[in-house]
């Protein structure tokens, strides 16, 4: 891992540092003019494109300007252009330091190259020269996270991603524990506690960091050690939602309001919460039953 990382070898630098609450959120976090990593509204990231390349993977095609006419020769321009963007998605090398190069890819170019050239498996050279490229170019994680939320369950890139965020995540909580043995919980909170403790100037050259970080860690504890995803979410819940008064007002809007998207989200989160309160209470009436028998 790069420098940049935060891990076991970077813990005499942090002495010096002020303690900070890990359930208080980060600096970067808090001020989306800043370039937080985390929005005031709706928990979501903030980003606006201009120090993330991996941004483009997530970004939609903006709208001509209304009622401009175009001259003819702008439209071929565009036309050319289309097509030589066309092409270059056609030709993209279906290789992980492809990827993670110093030109962005789009990730769904990327994933039509990996399916075209039927890849199975990355190559041990390529996964070499793409974790080196992601210590140079993916500073944040931001790439990485793209490929975890939406490519993770193409066959090449599981086989790659989940150790490869393992390992990851012993480099912020150290190397000596045993991601396999440790409990879920306590693993995420001694992630917590990392990115807490990081200096204040890493976060500040490193805005984002912080958040892929712990959504990786997140990802990884509830698709490889199938993490009860009621346990992870009061862990985090201070970092994504905010003071308690929030919480209900957040999910009354979704389910008000919001896009459709959000109330299936809320209604889902609803639903199971109330099922396991169910359960639960029919497992106390069950105890006190066999008691006074």
């Amino acid at each position: 891992m790069s420098g940049d990382e935060i891990g076991p070898s970077r813990q005499d630098n942090r002495r010096s540092e002020p303690h900070r609450d890990k359930h208080t959120p980060l600096p970067a976090l808090e001020a989306a003019a800043t370039g937080a990593a985390f929005a005031r509204e709706g928990g979501l990231p903030i980003n606006d494109g201009s120090s993330d390349p991996a941004w483009t993977n997530q970004s939609l095609l903006e709208e001509p300007n209304v009622g401009r006419i175009l001259p003819a020769t702008d439209d071929v321009k565009s036309t050319e252009g289309q097509a030589e963007k066309d092409a270059d998605e056609t030709t993209v090398e279906p290789r992980l330091q492809a990827y993670f190069g110093p030109d962005v890819v789009q990730l769904a170019a990327f994933v039509r190259a990996l399916k075209k050239a039927k890849i199975r498996r990355f190559d041990p050279d390529d996964i070499l020269a793409a974790e080196m490229a992601i210590a140079e170019n993916d500073k944040e994680g931001s790439r990485l996270w793209q490929l975890v939320a939406h490519a993770s369950n193409v066959g090449p890139v599981s086989t790659w991603g989940w150790p490869f965020i393992q390992k990851r995540i012993n480099t912020l909580v150290g190397a000596q524990i045993d991601l396999r043995q440790e409990s879920p919980s306590r693993i995420l909170d001694r992630v917590i506690t990392a990115i807490s403790d990081a200096p204040s100037k890493e976060i500040r050259h490193h805005p984002k960091r912080a958040e892929n970080d712990l959504r990786l860690t997140i990802a990884w504890l509830l698709e490889r050690r199938n993490a009860d995803v009621t346990d992870v979410a009061p862990q985090v819940r201070h970092f994504f939602v905010g003071a308690d008064a929030d919480v209900e007002e957040r999910v009354r809007r979704a389910v008000s309001t919001g896009s459709r998207a959000e109330l299936q989200t809320a209604i889902a989160a609803l639903h199971l919460v109330n099922e396991q309160i169910q359960t639960a209470k029919r497992e106390r009436d069950f105890e006190r039953r066999e008691l006074l028998n």
